[in-house]
Parts: structure tokens; C-alpha cells; sequence
């Protein structure tokens, strides 16, 4: 899945949320995006157990410590979601 298609679906644009400076949730009608500077970091889409991740992932502490508010969980719950699959990583 690439950039495009996740937009596509994730429906129409609803608002922006300013975590912190260069940190942004960018909700939609079917999901949300955190983004850390240009860069996707994690994608939900509301009703779908998994979720995706950006290759930006776990770039620094400051993108983790925010990815981890955005998804409610800790960098180890990440890693065992890649493991079994419920978190996506995306060249993204």
C-alpha cells in the first residue's frame, strides 16, 4: 500500500492536531495519520484491528515518544505487533 491508497482511503479530511512542534495527528473520516515533520510515522483506521507503520517509525526518541501517545502503547508493543503482523511497516 502505498501513500496515495491510504489517503484514498481514509476518506475525507477533517482537521489537524498539534501534538508539538513538528508533531501532527491529521484526522480523517475513516482514520488518522501522526506525522513527524514530512514524514508518516503511523496510520489508524477506526474499526480495524491493524495498524501501519511508516519506515520513519522509530527514527528518534522525540517520534516515539509521540508515536507511542498517538497509538497508546510502548516501542516493545510495536515490535511484538510487527512480529504478529497486527502492525504493518510500510516504505512510506
Amino acid at each position: 500500500m502505498n501513500k496515495e491508497q491510504i489517503l484514498k482511503k481514509l476518506g475525507s479530511f477533517e482537521s489537524v492536531e498539534e501534538l508539538q512542534k513538528n508533531q501532527f495527528v491529521v484526522k480523517f473520516e475513516k482514520g488518522q495519520i501522526f506525522q513527524s515533520y514530512k514524514s508518516i510515522v503511523a496510520v489508524t483506521f477506526y474499526n480495524f484491528e491493524k495498524y501501519f507503520l511508516g519506515s520513519a517509525w522509530s527514527y528518534s526518541r522525540t517520534t516515539g515518544k509521540y508515536r507511542n501517545i498517538f497509538l497508546n502503547n510502548t516501542k516493545e508493543d510495536v515490535l511484538k505487533d510487527i512480529k504478529n503482523k497486527k502492525a504493518i511497516v510500510l516504505n512510506i
